[in-house]
């Protein structure tokens, strides 16, 4: 084909294209709306960010002391909150007992929220977890480092991250992959779902637990959860029924979920008629 006839004829065609068309390139070719949030700001400012539908990237960078954060935000748009490239965002106590530092969902509903690669640092944890989740859809909290914590009261009541519910509903679609903790002599627990109506979907993949009172605790109505990949070493919490480091039961024998390739050492006893065997699993 002759080259100027082709220009000819690819001008012809962007002339008479649909302006849809080039609304379509428009938009896939705009960047993100990206913030900072410095540890100088404030909680109300952060909350302020996570309200903004426009914005979709939340970037952090240094050591934080917060006060409690409640996320009660519903987004149209998932907003991603992660350390800016080459940086990292650590969390620490105020020195009073937490309730937890981040809430989502416990007095509204949050979704569509990603918050990813941070690390909780020396928090006194009262009855909840550093990380809860209650009526709250399409959560994803992966990456989190919790160490130097205490408790409160017990490692059975302090959690690093707690499924729960609010205003009637659980959560849904939560995704905590690849979470780090380090239970401090076991003076916390790693995971646990309690309260009725609980979780609808959730995968929680790739976590190292150790030093910890429970492992996992599941005592609720929760389903469709994946729990794969797991590292747990001292675990243990002295019960009912001695010391057990990994509980899940609840109305339906299987009905919980699927649990696989857990890898156990140093633990206490496992108990989990809510969940599926899904092979792989070491219980030592």
């Amino acid at each position: 084909m002759n080259r100027r006839w082709f220009l000819q004829g690819l001008s012809l065609l962007i002339v008479a294209a649909p302006r849809d068309w080039f609304e379509v390139i428009r938009k896939r070719a705009r960047k993100p709306k990206v913030v900072s949030f410095t540890p100088s700001m404030s909680a109300s400012q952060l909350l302020a960010y996570l309200a903004d539908n426009t914005v979709e990237v939340i970037e952090l960078a240094g050591t934080y002391q917060l006060p409690q954060l409640l996320i009660n935000t519903n987004r149209t748009r998932r907003v991603v909150v992660r350390p800016a490239t080459g940086a990292s965002a650590t969390f620490v106590s105020t020195n009073a007992p937490a309730g937890n530092q981040f809430g989502f969902g416990a007095s509204g509903v949050a979704g569509l929220i990603t918050l990813q690669d941070v690390t909780l640092d020396g928090y006194r944890i009262n009855d909840t977890g550093l990380v809860w989740i209650g009526n709250a859809h399409d959560i994803t909290v992966n990456r989190f480092t919790v160490r130097n914590c205490t408790a409160a009261l017990s490692a059975s009541s302090s959690w690093a991250l707690y499924l729960s519910t609010s205003g009637g509903a659980g959560a849904r679609n939560v995704i905590a992959d690849g979470w780090v903790v380090d239970g401090n002599a076991r003076a916390i627990s790693a995971m646990q779902s309690y309260h009725d109506p609980n979780a609808r979907g959730v995968t929680a993949r790739g976590w190292n637990v150790s030093h910890v009172g429970y492992a996992l605790y599941f005592n609720s109505d929760i389903t469709g959860a994946l729990l794969d990949g797991w590292t747990v070493d001292d675990a243990g919490v002295d019960g009912y029924n001695g010391v057990e480091s990994i509980i899940a039961v609840g109305p339906v024998p299987g009905g919980a979920g699927t649990i696989s390739n857990f890898h156990v050492t140093n633990g206490g006893g496992v108990r989990i008629p809510s969940l599926t065997d899904g092979g792989g699993n070491v219980w030592g």
